[in-house]
């Protein structure tokens, strides 16, 4: 059973990894099987297990979450074409080469991340949940600093930059 995380970047490309084993531990420490050096990414935040065919995914106590189909999960079964959500960064399930249109799943995450942004722009002229001091969009407000913590590591990644994930960062190297 060959199973790789696709990681979806917002331009519409994406990156393959490899589960390196039958139980995979996903978090920013250095230790973790897949290491994810971002502050939103808990030191050890989640586990995928490959058990008689199967693979699960199981948050394990992240502060912010593990996110599968957007919805927040403890435990759960991944499936060829599920999403992963760990902290900024979103990964596609690829099981034994399935789903196979990578290229176009990647390409309707971009449009739905530009379609989000639009919505959110067009819930800022209607004046929605307006907080009275700064007059600016509570919701808005954290979903953009999110976006733009995501675009700022995806840029760094793409330059190289030792700040960031360089470009031949390989998460499950130690």
């Amino acid at each position: 059973m060959e199973i790789k995380l696709v990681l979806l970047k917002n331009d519409g490309s994406y990156r393959p990894f490899e589960l390196p084993s039958e139980v995979t531990v996903v978090g920013r420490r250095k230790c973790c099987d897949l290491q994810i050096p971002l502050r939103s990414v808990s030191r050890r935040h989640c586990q995928l297990n490959i058990d008689d065919g199967v693979l699960e995914v199981r948050d394990l106590g992240s502060r912010n979450g593990t996110l599968v189909n957007n919805q927040e999960i403890r435990k759960t079964e991944l499936g060829p074409g599920d999403a992963l959500q760990i902290g900024p960064l979103t990964f596609i399930c690829q099981v034994n080469n399935q789903p196979e249109n990578l290229i176009e799943i990647a390409e309707k995450y971009a449009k739905s991340l530009k379609a989000a942004s639009a919505a959110e722009k067009q819930h800022d002229t209607f004046g929605v949940a307006v907080d009275q001091t700064s007059k600016q969009p509570k919701e808005t407000e954290t979903a953009n600093a999110e976006t733009d913590d995501l675009d700022a590591i995806l840029e760094q990644a793409e330059l190289g930059d030792s700040g960031g994930m360089p470009e031949d960062f390989d998460p499950f190297e130690k």
